[in-house]
């Protein structure tokens, strides 16, 4: 059977097989000093740090659970942890676990993470706070409006050690004042949890769902429900499948001590963007939504994103001035765009570009993007695996 295969399909079949079995098996145990929860797992560690007065005392440890699941499927392992969680947060664990196996993936180890000890569930009486992560783009901020808007959200969550390393980075302090100028234009008190889990090499694009709610989770008691808001809308998920961010993943993220909402089930990229315009024109010219240069909190101008988010300020007929630091031609950019080799990109460009050219105004920018949008909709065609 391997013969008959291409080269690149023989390595992912054989990295598959090889994940199915772990190559080790250790344990895990946290223990907390003031506002910091270190979680060691075999001989390493690393640490999830709240703001003074938020960390929820080590009683059940349901937020690692999300950090040990995403560490368990990078790293090939299988972890045992003995400290208690709770028994709605075993059953979220029993649903990731389906759900990834499912997705049947050659770049994830199955989710192997033993408990020892299930607790009930405890009440949990409410506080009139909930908390939505916000990390400065596109996608947090139309999600924060909805859930302030219409859900009566009062906080916001900002992570550092996700896009950019640590908060001790240039980049990641400029970002944080993008965010807490946002936060505060939307009536969201800002908070800041830290968390060193990228150093453990975590697989970020598949499995960053489960670090938000890591972090998420460290404030459990402290806020009736958390919000996460999705890249793409649920019909999105159907050509990005599989991502970090889906909506199949976010909807079991939540426990009975603390239910995450999802946002974004319906709305497109330039429909976000005009939605941040309208509610408050600041809130546009503070996003931050590229990490192709983390010594600057704000955008290049020229990689992906930034072309692609610079054509959706287009298609919506806003101003995005000031936004970007630099601002090469775009039809340029868009004559020059090659198709690419792997399916994984296929299906990013081939969504994200064929949302964009569809509410761009008529015009050369618009048939020169859908030129090459033909032309990834006939190599998406050539290579699906289905129909």
């Amino acid at each position: 059977m391997l013969g008959l295969l291409r080269s690149g399909e023989t390595r992912r079949l054989r990295r598959f097989r090889a994940l199915q079995t772990p190559r080790a098996r250790v344990d895990a145990h946290i223990t907390q000093h003031g506002d910091t929860a270190a979680v060691r797992v075999g001989d390493r560690a690393f640490a999830v740090q709240t703001p003074p007065g938020w960390l929820t005392g080590i009683g059940a440890v349901d937020f690692a659970l999300f950090g040990l699941a995403a560490i368990s499927m990078s790293d090939n392992i299988e972890i045992t942890l003995h400290q208690p969680v709770t028994a709605s947060a075993a059953e979220s664990l029993e649903r990731l676990t389906y759900t990834y196996r499912s997705f049947t993936l050659a770049s994830l180890a199955p989710l192997r993470l033993r408990l020892t000890t299930v607790l009930p569930d405890p009440p949990v009486p409410a506080t009139g706070r909930k908390i939505l992560c916000l990390s400065g783009g596109i996608d947090s901020t139309a999600a924060a409006i909805e859930a302030v808007t219409r859900h009566g959200y009062t906080h916001a969550l900002l992570v550092a050690g996700a896009d950019y390393a640590s908060a001790a980075q240039p980049g990641f302090a400029d970002l944080r004042m993008r965010v807490e100028r946002n936060a505060a234009r939307l009536g969201l008190q800002l908070l800041v949890v830290e968390t060193g889990i990228r150093a453990l090499a975590v697989d970020w694009e598949l499995t960053h769902a489960l670090c938000l709610a890591m972090c998420l989770h460290a404030l459990d008691g402290q806020f009736d429900a958390g919000g996460v808001g999705a890249d793409v809308p649920e019909a999105g998920d159907l050509i990005q499948h599989p991502w970090g961010s889906g909506h199949a993943v976010f909807g079991l993220l939540g426990t009975r001590t603390l239910p995450i909402d999802r946002f974004n089930h319906t709305l497109r990229r330039p429909e976000k963007l005009a939605r941040i315009v309208a509610h408050e024109p600041g809130l546009a010219h503070e996003l931050s939504f590229c990490w192709r240069d983390t010594t600057i909190g704000g955008n290049c101008g020229a990689c992906f994103k930034c072309m692609r988010t610079r054509m959706n300020f287009i298609a919506i007929g806003a101003d995005a001035t000031g936004l970007f630091r630099d601002t090469p031609d775009i039809l340029t950019y868009v004559r020059a765009l090659s198709v690419p080799k792997s399916f994984k990109d296929l299906r990013i460009a081939l969504y994200h570009l064929g949302e964009t050219h569809h509410f761009l105004p008529d015009g050369p920018l618009k048939a020169a993007l859908g030129h090459h949008v033909d032309a990834l909709r006939e190599a998406y065609v050539r290579a699906m695996p289905y129909r």
